[in-house]
């Protein structure tokens, strides 16, 4: 989910505190250090909707919790880094919710499992959540709408990203398959909402707080009909038509 080529820091946060090491300076958007990130993924699969959450944290707020949070750790460690990292992403869990075809949907909000979780990334720390939902998605209907409300980091400056898709993108030689036919970001955000790629430009992020309720449908299209052959045309006195 984070832009290709991004530099993550393999030593726990901890470790790096610990052992005073220079932390990146590059940003995960293009607007500073002191900013928040909420960078939301959708995507169709064969199996259903996928929804990753990627909350930015800036380094500066990770260093000055995490002293706070082991005040009194002498070598904070493995165990210090994964507790601090926990409270994180149940920060981000509890302000986010998931809503279908316009009601509430059972399932949990998980940790990602990929090592670029909780780890320092272009100036912030990156925690992803995915849902997983308690039932298979029930893929039978013409059109699933997907609702995310996200009120995460709230009175903090804050950037925007949303991307919505369909996986694989191209659709089978008869036409059938899913297609995001309404995305509420694109309104902001153009056709960077359309991107995978788009969170590595500028217009690819809002501050408007619009974005915390993000809208997407998506529409099956079912094959293309054969197409029937037309009679053909009559003829004068049974040959051709005189030309």
């Amino acid at each position: 989910m984070s832009p290709a080529g991004r530099c993550v820091r393999s030593l726990g946060f901890g470790s790096a505190l610990f052992l005073g090491l220079s932390l990146p300076r590059a940003i995960a958007h293009p607007f500073g250090q002191q900013y928040f990130g909420l960078r939301s993924e959708l995507r169709m699969k064969a199996e259903g909707p996928e929804l990753v959450v990627a909350g930015e944290v800036p380094i500066g707020v990770v260093l000055g919790e995490f002293r706070h949070f082991f005040r009194g750790v002498v070598r904070p460690g493995p165990a210090e880094d994964a507790a601090y990292m926990q409270s994180k992403l149940d920060e981000l869990r509890q302000g986010l919710a998931l809503q279908v075809d316009g009601g509430a949907i059972e399932g949990a909000w998980v940790a990602l499992d990929d090592g670029r979780n909780g780890k320092s990334a272009e100036g912030s720390f990156t925690y992803f959540l995915v849902f997983e939902p308690a039932q298979p998605w029930d893929l039978s209907a013409p059109q699933i709408e997907v609702e995310l409300i996200a009120d995460a980091y709230q009175g903090v400056p804050l950037w925007f990203s949303a991307f919505a898709g369909v996986e694989p993108p191209d659709l089978p030689a008869d036409g059938s398959g899913w297609r995001v036919s309404e995305n509420s970001a694109r309104a902001l955000l153009g056709d960077a909402a359309d991107d995978p790629q788009g969170s590595q430009r500028p217009s690819g992020w809002s501050q408007d707080q619009s974005m915390r309720r993000w809208r997407v449908v998506f529409q099956h299209v079912s094959p293309e009909s054969p197409k029937t052959q037309q009679p053909p045309l009559p003829t004068a006195g049974g040959g051709c038509m005189g030309w």
